[in-house]
């Protein structure tokens, strides 16, 4: 439990939401290209970065169930954290965290990957990411209740989980593209 209201988790999550929604209507709207390209010119591609890409790219998404799972992690997770760092620290980190995971997403696929240089990266889960490592390392003696499940998980099993979850879906978007398919 927090002490004070996560005030900047809140800001972030509808801004992100509300983001989400002007891109939504824009692109269906009657100046549609016009919102596909600035969506485009603010995605984090590999093969072309802007000076701003890194930190935008992480408040766009293309689907509500991404948008919607990284929210409801950044809530979980980066409410207890913004009450242990407070407001600027937590907020510094959690861009520099957006920032960082990015330009390493650019170099791995850069280096990895070649042509999909093109492909945008969009989404805040490097952030969340970062948030849930730094949540089990400074609350590793925590317990997280998860709906559905009739015990608690400790913080760092989650942290394990997650860490496996995204490598194991890395692993697999990279086999799939040396496939073929």
């Amino acid at each position: 439990p927090t002490s004070k209201p996560p005030v900047t988790v809140v800001i972030l999550v509808l801004l992100q939401f509300v983001l989400f929604a002007i891109f939504a209507f824009g692109v269906n709207s009657s100046k549609g290209s016009y919102w596909i390209n600035l969506y485009a010119s603010l995605c984090l591609v590999p093969a072309h970065v802007h000076w701003y890409s890194p930190l935008t790219y992480s408040f766009l998404h293309e689907r509500v169930f991404h948008l919607s799972a990284n929210m409801l992690f950044l809530w979980v997770f980066g409410s207890s954290l913004e009450d242990a760092l407070k407001w600027k620290k937590f907020l510094s980190i959690y861009l520099g965290s957006a920032i960082l995971t990015g330009l390493l997403q650019v170099a791995i696929t850069r280096i990895t990957h070649g042509s999909d240089g093109l492909i945008p990266i969009v989404g805040a889960s490097g952030a969340i990411s970062s948030l849930i490592g730094m949540f089990a390392v400074r609350f590793y003696r925590s317990k997280i209740s998860i709906i559905g499940l009739p015990a608690k998980v400790p913080a760092i099993t989650l942290l394990v989980l997650t860490v496996c979850i995204e490598m194991g879906m890395t692993i697999w978007s990279i086999v799939q593209k040396m496939q073929g398919n």
